[in-house]
């Protein structure tokens, strides 16, 4: 909690410009890509002049310290859940094939018990955010992962497919998308150190039993050349049914040819 100071000075600046005007310019930062707060109160000052028309803020904009106190009277999950309905108001929703969870820090909220870092689902064809929670300071993204899932209406994740980065690759999270009837495709690496090894052994071994596309981009220079392999070996399946419903077993091979650099990623898909 912050101090009987800090909240004296919100009484005062509250006389002037009311919460909810704070909150539309947050939004309205969020809505066109903004990270924290610092850029939000930036493009609130370039666009100073359309937000003075529908806002009263005789003061100006507020600073993103008062912006942060402000966010600390609020309730983080309901503070989310209304940015999401506000969202789809102006957008509506589209229908998606493919999303991504992912973690951001909000640099610029400060304070004890302050929630700076939020967990996101984005979907990749009309970057929507379809879902959102709060990361407490005692807790760790992969649990947050999983409230997620159960919080974002179950309409909008049936049958999508849901990307996590290699954090999220464990068993219980693959299970929870599967819960909540949505596909996964999760990253393999050194974290999960003995299922990496055991998808490259499977690759370099069972060249026959595999699929392969390529794909070559050419820019700045330098020419980048993709290469994915995806198996449904029923054993090699079989041997990792503990990873509920998997069906793929994939790698991707990347290779910047002018630049001697290469990238190797390792995949389990339902």
């Amino acid at each position: 909690m912050y101090s009987i100071y800090n909240y004296f000075l919100l009484s005062i600046y509250f006389d002037y410009i009311t919460l909810e005007n704070i909150l539309v310019i947050i939004f309205y930062g969020m809505l066109v890509g903004c990270t924290n707060l610092v850029e939000i109160v930036e493009l609130a000052h370039t666009d100073d002049v359309f937000l003075k028309r529908i806002l009263e803020m005789p003061h100006g904009i507020p600073h993103p310290t008062t912006i942060s106190y402000a966010l600390q009277l609020c309730d983080m999950g309901t503070l989310i859940q209304v940015y999401l309905s506000w969202r789809e108001i102006i957008y509506g929703v589209m229908t998606d094939k493919v999303a991504s969870f992912d973690g951001k820090t909000m640099n610029g909220a400060h304070g004890e018990g302050v929630i700076k870092h939020i967990l996101s689902l984005l979907t990749h064809d009309s970057l929507t955010t379809i879902g959102q929670v709060g990361v407490d300071q005692k807790e760790n993204e992969i649990p947050a992962a999983h409230r997620l899932f159960e919080q974002t209406p179950s309409s909008l994740l049936l049958g999508l497919t849901l990307i996590g980065d290699a954090l999220h690759t464990h068993t219980k999270t693959a299970h929870a998308i599967c819960d909540v009837g949505a596909d996964y495709l999760l990253t393999v690496k050194d974290n999960q150190e003995l299922l990496r090894q055991d998808i490259q052994y499977f690759f370099e071994t069972h060249t026959t039993l595999n699929n392969t596309a390529t794909d070559y981009q050419y820019g700045h220079g330098s020419t980048i050349k993709t290469t994915v392999t995806i198996s449904h070996d029923p054993d090699m399946l079989a041997y990792l049914s503990h990873w509920k419903d998997i069906s793929t077993v994939g790698k991707i091979h990347r290779v910047w040819e002018n630049e001697n650099e290469e990238v190797v990623r390792r995949l389990l898909m339902k």
